[in-house]
């Protein structure tokens, strides 16, 4: 087991690489959980090149939407895509998962999709006021669905992606 002196020097480490935007040392880390939060920070701080529907696509953008979603997944559940002005993102976030091989996961969003009206695919409205109980019964069962990662690791996807587009990130 490691020492709190010695976790506490890998976080500094980690934090370095993510301050640094230091590509060389996150590719060169083992460990796809931390590498994938690591290069969902990084990429966040670049998001100004990828927050736009006519954005071109690249690897890094590819990972920037699959980030995004997972994120907003992870703190407040996948509808939270579509109380904010990401929702115009949608179509974009399902092919990113499609790219990183996670099709079901991303089947998941297109059903969550499919249950909404287009002002809030739209990203035109974020009112949840006309949905139905059943409508909100449904959207609930796939958030569970989400949170099944039926796809396996979303870290080891975002790994194997990121590894096999090494030389997009440099």
């Amino acid at each position: 087991m490691k020492s709190k002196k010695q976790l506490l020097r890998e976080w500094a480490e980690l934090e370095r690489i993510r301050d640094e935007r230091d590509i060389a040392a996150l590719f060169a880390l083992e460990d796809p959980h931390d590498f994938a939060w690591l290069l969902g920070e990084i990429l966040w701080r670049e998001s100004g090149a990828f927050d736009a529907l006519d954005a071109p696509p690249s690897p890094k953008r590819t990972l920037w939407l699959c980030n995004m979603f997972w994120e907003m997944d992870e703190a407040d559940g996948g509808i939270s895509l579509f109380e904010s002005p990401y929702a115009k993102y949608a179509s974009q976030i399902v092919a990113a998962f499609k790219e990183i091989g996670a099709p079901k996961y991303a089947g998941l969003i297109e059903r969550m999709m499919a249950l909404l009206p287009e002002e809030l695919l739209s990203g035109e409205d974020t009112s949840f006021e006309q949905l139905t109980p059943e409508i909100w019964d449904k959207l609930d069962a796939i958030e569970h669905g989400l949170s099944a990662y039926p796809d396996g690791n979303l870290n080891l996807l975002i790994y194997r992606y990121a590894h096999a587009h090494a030389a997009d990130f440099v």
